[in-house]
């Protein structure tokens, strides 16, 4: 909405001011300088800009006359066809996740010892731990009384659910109860039968056990000595996004709602690893659905929308196909360019098939006028975005490289659907269609009266204008 709002105003303003500067003849550089017509095309075109303006215009032509014959035609489908089987194959193994050593500067001693410890490790273990709330410490949890029936049992089925984990193979830290167990019978005071005496368990984590637990980390005491809550550790190997909703789905299973929950050091990444291709799938449907939407309300034509349909999802296999040959995990990162390439990508395109569906002719005609029409424009638009995201390829940051690979990534899979595989794929529009596919032309305002002039004479403006 914002850049919406700035292009309406501050944008079409200055557009307005520089047309009044051209047409007053005054220099760009220096607007207060004002020269004679001759004297500003002497200084604003040469000779030799003139030459390769028109040798850029008539290679181009001879190009676009040849992109329509079989040869050409045969070849840009067979490489585009080669292409999407390949992205769309790879789609399905592109990595998914964000490494915390992925976020440190390349040249840290902590990059450096993360990397190292990767070497001397590479199945490192995680330390995971549950905690189980029994006095209101944290107030948006429940509580689990150990004074009701049924507690007991509830705790050994949590611990005897984690210990069964296939990724818990290396250890856990002691649950209390065997300790307090035992304290029950040296005393010779009666088993705990589902249920524990909050007395004995006081004089229990006054013992030298209870101390022992304490500094171990598998209880939590409050400052009255009250047991507050009990801490599972699990040390868990190759813990993942699985692992963690497994993990979870353990805890949930035990019937302690929400009294227990499991945390560990990666879960603020693990979550966004387990969520990140849904959200990507969610978000990408939303963005394309919003494209064809704007696509329809400015044109309201049904061929444009099909195309424009067609183009997305092949740009959207396209951009997959780049991730992976990039190297480029799926992530938070690289979530955001890649819902930005669906309406770049497309911007690209519509300019081609706008005009084809205005020009006349033949499909092979129009397409040649649409390339002589939009092609250099939309292929200096395509270069100036790759020139002016080539500065963050030079940066040590992760968040820049991803956002400079994917955009280069935008750049050459938006810029050969526009101006290689859509024009090919135009030039087999039936004749029959191109009869009835073609756009109405819109109502052109004259330049003068935008900017407020007079009129120049022949230039009739339409009643209601």
């Amino acid at each position: 909405v914002a850049d919406f709002i700035f292009q309406t105003t501050f944008f079409v303003a200055a557009v307005a001011l520089d047309e009044q500067r051209l047409s007053s003849g005054r220099l760009a550089a220096a607007p207060c300088i004002k020269v004679s017509s001759e004297r500003h095309a002497k200084w604003s075109m040469t000779k030799m800009s003139t030459r390769a303006h028109e040798s850029v215009l008539k290679h181009s032509e001879q190009a676009f006359h040849h992109l329509t014959k079989s040869p050409a035609r045969v070849a840009v489908l067979f490489v585009y066809t080669v292409l999407a089987v390949l992205s769309a194959w790879s789609a399905y193994g592109i990595p998914v996740g964000l490494q915390v050593q992925d976020l440190l500067p390349a040249n840290s001693l902590l990059r450096e010892f993360s990397d190292k410890s990767l070497v001397l490790f590479p199945e490192q273990s995680s330390l995971v731990q549950i905690y189980v709330q029994h006095e209101p410490l944290i107030p948006s949890l429940g509580s689990l009384r150990l004074s009701d029936t049924g507690s007991v049992n509830q705790l050994q089925k949590l611990y005897g659910g984690l210990a069964a984990s296939s990724f818990v193979r290396t250890g856990m830290s002691p649950l209390w109860l065997p300790a307090y167990e035992d304290y029950l019978k040296r005393e010779g005071l009666p088993p705990a039968d589902g249920r524990v005496d909050l007395e004995h368990l006081a004089n229990f984590l006054a013992s030298d056990t209870g101390a022992a637990l304490q500094q171990l980390g598998a209880v939590v005491l409050q400052e009255d000595g009250k047991l507050g809550g009990t801490v599972l550790g699990v040390i868990a190997e190759d813990y993942g996004p699985n692992s963690m909703l497994s993990l979870r789905a353990t805890v949930k299973a035990s019937g302690l709602e929400d009294a227990a929950f499991a945390y560990g050091r990666d879960d603020i990444f693990l979550e966004q690893d387990a969520i990140v291709l849904s959200y990507t799938v969610a978000s990408l449907a939303a963005v394309i659905g919003s494209v064809l939407l704007v696509v329809f309300l400015l044109s309201a034509h049904l061929g444009f929308i099909l195309i424009a349909f067609l183009c997305v999802i092949s740009c959207c296999v396209g951009m997959f196909g780049w991730m992976a040959l990039t190297a480029t995990k799926l992530n938070s990162l690289s979530i955001i360019p890649l819902l930005l390439s669906i309406g770049l990508c497309i911007d690209y395109c519509t300019h081609v098939v706008h005009a084809f569906l205005h020009a006349r002719g033949s499909s092979r005609s129009r397409v040649i006028q649409a390339m002589q029409d939009r092609a250099l424009p939309v292929a200096n638009g395509g270069i100036s975005t790759a020139v002016s995201m080539i500065v963050l390829g030079f940066s040590g940051s992760i968040v820049m490289i991803t956002f400079f690979k994917m955009m280069m990534g935008v750049v050459l899979v938006g810029l050969f659907h526009a101006l290689l595989v859509l024009p090919v794929c135009l030039s087999f529009w039936p004749e029959s269609i191109c009869k009835e596919a073609t756009l109405t032309e819109p109502v052109s305002w004259p330049m003068p009266v935008i900017f407020g002039q007079e009129t120049p004479p022949g230039a009739a403006v339409e009643e209601g204008s």
